[in-house]
Formats: C-alpha cells, structure tokens, sequence
C-alpha cells in the first residue's frame, strides 16, 4: 500500500508550485477508496452519507469532532482495505468458535473478544510444526503488541492489527525489528547497501529493471544513508518505513482549521455539513452548482 513508506494520503499534491489549494487532496484523504463513487453522487445523496460519516467519526457521540477522531478516521479511510481484511478473518475465526460452542453446548457471543488459544489452532492447527515455528513466533509476538489492553485477547477493534501492523503506529517498533530480521542477513545490526537492493542487480534483468535498481541504489546513497557511513542503523531504517512529517495529523487539522467556524479546535456536524464540497467529490459540488444554474435559468 501507498502509505506504508511514504505515509502520503493522496497521490496528488495538497497544493501547487505557486500555492493554489487542491482540494482533490482533502476528497481522497477524507473519503479513500469511496471518493470515486461520491464523484458520481448527487449533492444531496453525497450529504446524506457525509452525515453518516461524520456520525460515525464521533465515537464519543458527543456532538464534537476532535482533532484526534478526524486523524483516526483518515487513518481508517486511508487503509481501508486493512480493515476490511481483518473483519473478514475476524468473521472466519468466529464462525469456527461458534461451531465449538455448539459442539460443546456453551454460550456464544459474536462481539467477545478472541483468545490466543483459538487463533493458533485455527492458523496452525493443533501442533506446531518445524515449518511454521519461525511464523508462529512471529504472529505470537505480534498478538502481544496488537492486544493494547494486554488482557491476552484481541477485540474486534485490535484484530487488524495483527495481519497489517505497519497500519498502526504502536506497531511501529515491531515493524522495525521484523523488517530488521528479514532485511539484515548477515547479523550485524546494520543494513548495507546490498542488502538494501536485496538479490537485485545492474548485470542482469531488463533495462527497465536495471534503472529501477540504480534509481534504488541513489536513494539509499543520496537520502537513507544520511550519516554516510555506507549502511543503515535503526533509526535510519526507520526514517525509511516510517517518515517523520505526519501527512494524517497535518491534514486532520488542515480539515479542521478550514471549516472550523467559532475557532474551539474542534468540529460540530452542521459546521461540517455547511461545508459539505470540502469533504466530499468535487464533481457533487459542481452537479449542485449546475442544478442552481439552472434553477436560475
């Protein structure tokens, strides 16, 4: 996924060379995979969902959107398919536990959290294996970062989680290590230029390919080997996964200062509904503009 490197929520650019706002930008962060279908909506049906969206945002329901709640929906908007992903194994995994528990004659709860006990059995069977000793420790590992509230189980909330961890920032560090692991072959806590580039070479392949890999080899030279030493540390690899400039963070508080009428660093529903073409496609708000043209006509 796009974000996973660079952390950017749009593939377009926020603004111009000479500043001009694009606010396709704000549509894709806010919307993500749904923007293209809300291109194609009638203002008043793109302001009907809006209004469940922004339902939604409020965890709370307190009738105020945080600065924290709109970075967390982007987030979620952002990654969407990591969601999905993890409902749907979440589903998978309880529609075997509800099997067990009718088997067993015991209650059932569909919204309980899941144990570490039954997520096992279900990806590797009842022992584990030579072949799956090296997955099951990792998976086991990220179980204990995912379950945030350490009571051993995953809630419906932590389960993404653990199949797309580079998704959440408290996953962050564990990210590092594995990528550490998996990328660092010789051990040394360092990760050389070669090892950077992988088994790719210049010599061999097409010559599409062998640009891409002195495009690769410039990048680590010329922006992740920033110390110069010919290697990279964590922090350095870090930097590379993880960029510092927070592109969530800096475009829910954008969203929030542009439509923030009384200024209190947050958001009511109607301030967003009245701004409505700042959060949603841009082709709605023109189809309205259109329709009073013509109303005027």
């Amino acid at each position: 996924d796009r974000r996973v490197h660079d952390g950017k929520v749009s593939d377009k650019e926020h603004f111009s060379k000479t500043g001009v706002h694009n606010p396709e930008y704000d549509h894709d962060a806010f919307l993500g995979q749904d923007k293209k279908e809300f291109d194609s909506l009638t203002p008043q049906e793109s302001k009907r969902r809006l209004g469940l969206i922004v339902d939604r945002i409020d965890k709370d329901q307190d009738g105020r959107i945080t600065y924290t709640e709109m970075k967390e929906w982007i987030n979620y908007a952002g990654n969407r398919y990591a969601f999905d992903d993890g409902d749907r194994l979440w589903k998978a995994i309880k529609k075997r536990e509800e099997q067990i528990a009718k088997k067993e004659n015991k209650s059932f709860n569909p919204d309980a959290p899941i144990d570490w006990d039954l997520y096992k059995e279900d990806a590797f069977g009842k022992t584990i294996t030579d072949a799956n000793e090296k997955r099951y420790q990792r998976d086991r590992k990220q179980w204990e970062v995912a379950d945030r509230n350490k009571d051993t189980k995953l809630s419906k909330e932590e389960f993404p989680a653990l199949f797309h961890p580079s998704v959440f920032d408290y996953m962050q560090d564990l990210v590092l290590d594995e990528s550490m692991l998996d990328i660092d072959t010789n051990r040394d806590g360092y990760i050389s230029q070669e090892e950077f580039l992988g088994k790719a070479t210049e010599e061999k392949g097409t010559e599409e390919e062998k640009e891409m890999i002195a495009r690769r080899r410039q990048e680590f030279l010329e922006h992740r080997d920033t110390n110069k030493d010919g290697r990279l540390d964590r922090r350095e690899l870090k930097d590379y996964l993880f960029p510092a400039y927070d592109h969530v963070g800096a475009e829910a508080q954008h969203l929030i200062n542009e439509v923030d009428k009384n200024e209190d660093g947050m958001l009511t529903k109607d301030e967003i509904m009245d701004n409505f073409e700042k959060f949603v496609g841009s082709r709605a708000a023109e189809f309205g503009q259109a329709l009073n043209r013509h109303e005027e006509f």
